[in-house]
């Protein structure tokens, strides 16, 4: 025992035998007793008592010997205070905080290291899945859009497992359209120490792709299929076909396919379509002038756009190849889409006696991917509905457009392209 302890307990004793008890020094080191033991007969009551009054004996739950008394039932006022500045001392007591905020910081720490550790593996697997996708992309597309073979591409797919322990690495490729190739690649990454971090997942999704463009052919149309028009319009309609280009956002090679003057569409059987590049998707032009065809002056009109830019209005589908499927960016819904397998499947909107019925929007996209069969049907509603007073019909202009098929012009290159 320290000296300054063996003082703290000869003054304890000195003051505890002048109050007529003692300490207990096993229960009670350094001097600071928050529990009082009689010294000889624990009888011994803590207050006055007449001659024949019994004196009270403690038997409390924490110690069952009699003439053990709490803090709260001592009458010396000296003790009291005594212990009342032990335990005020003990509260304001600071050491010991460090480690007692270490253990609660421990695991969050923890935590968050895995978290820099698990973003710097998953950067390193993002870019090798990166890598592999290229190299899949670019070697499925230099073998020309006729290039199916699947032996092939799992070959591939299995050399850029091999060695990598990541679970569900997966890639898939296939032909977007007639000149892109697209590769994606998706994996599993488990998690290490960041799996302590509440709400993180145990693994962590990481997915990449990759196109290559295939330039060295050009996609040939044969001329559009025009069906029969209603004879209820006022506006005078023309749509024509042009190539667009999403990478230059350029348009080009315009031609006129069908107008609702010919109602029957006997004046633009043969048209001829224009023939784009593999990095272009054959786009349509909707002009509308406004009671062009009821009025009878639609060709003054299309002479002098400029003295007549109220009535005159074009819109431009700049259309591009999506998930496979094909995307009109436009601001409103005005072209209706599907794929069919005859030209008889694609009438949908020709009734039994020969009428034509409404049709319904796609303004998203097709609904089947992009030439899953042989034909797509297109229907045009002339007006904006919630501008112009348009009946939402989507049945001004109807005609069918067969698949194209692709011609290579000798000399190619293949290069990535997103």
């Amino acid at each position: 025992m320290a000296p300054r302890q063996r003082r703290q307990h000869a003054r304890a004793r000195r003051r505890y035998a002048r109050s007529g008890v003692e300490q207990d020094e096993r229960q009670f080191p350094r001097g600071c007793p928050n529990l009082l033991r009689l010294p000889t007969d624990d009888a011994l009551p803590l207050r006055q008592t007449t001659r024949n009054e019994k004196p009270e004996r403690h038997t409390g739950p924490s110690d069952n010997r009699s003439g053990v008394y709490r803090m709260h039932e001592m009458k010396d006022p000296t003790v009291a205070a005594d212990l009342r500045a032990a335990l005020r001392r003990l509260r304001q007591d600071r050491r010991g905080n460090f480690a007692v905020l270490t253990a609660l910081m421990i695991i969050p720490l923890f935590g968050l290291s895995g978290l820099a550790i698990d973003y710097a593996r998953a950067t390193d697997t993002r870019a090798y899945m990166q890598d592999k996708s290229d190299a899949i992309a670019l070697a499925m597309a230099s073998r020309g859009p006729d290039n199916t073979d699947a032996a092939l591409l799992d070959a591939m797919v299995q050399k850029a497992r091999s060695g990598e322990t990541w679970t569900q690495l997966d890639f898939e490729g296939s032909w977007i359209n007639v000149g892109d190739y697209q590769v994606t690649a998706s994996a599993s990454l488990p998690l290490t120490l960041a799996r302590f971090i509440p709400g993180v997942t145990t693994a962590l999704a990481i997915r990449t792709s990759a196109t290559a463009r295939y330039n060295g052919i050009k996609k040939q149309y044969e001329p559009p299929i025009p069906l029969k028009l209603t004879s209820d319009a006022w506006d005078y309609n023309e749509v024509s076909a042009y190539c667009y280009n999403p990478v230059t956002d350029t348009r080009g090679r315009e031609t006129p396919i069908y107008d609702n003057t010919d109602r029957e569409g006997d004046d633009y059987q043969g048209a001829a379509m224009p023939e784009c590049d593999a990095d272009e998707t054959l786009s349509y032009h909707l002009m509308n002038i406004w009671n062009g065809l009821n009025g009878g002056d639609y060709q003054t009109v299309k002479d002098d756009p400029e003295s007549h830019a109220g009535r005159i209005h074009d819109y431009y589908t700049d259309t591009t190849i999506r998930d496979h499927r094909e995307v009109y960016n436009m601001p409103y819904d005005l072209l209706d889409s599907y794929s069919c397998a005859t030209v008889e499947d694609c009438d949908r909107n020709q009734g039994k006696d020969g009428s034509v019925q409404n049709g319904s929007a796609d303004q998203d996209g097709k609904d089947d991917e992009f030439c899953s069969k042989t034909y797509t049907y297109y229907g045009w509603e002339d007006r904006p509905d919630h501008i112009a007073d348009g009946e939402a019909d989507w049945n001004d202009i109807r005609l069918i457009i067969k698949c194209p098929v692709t011609v290579k012009t000798g000399l190619h290159t293949v290069a990535l392209v997103e």
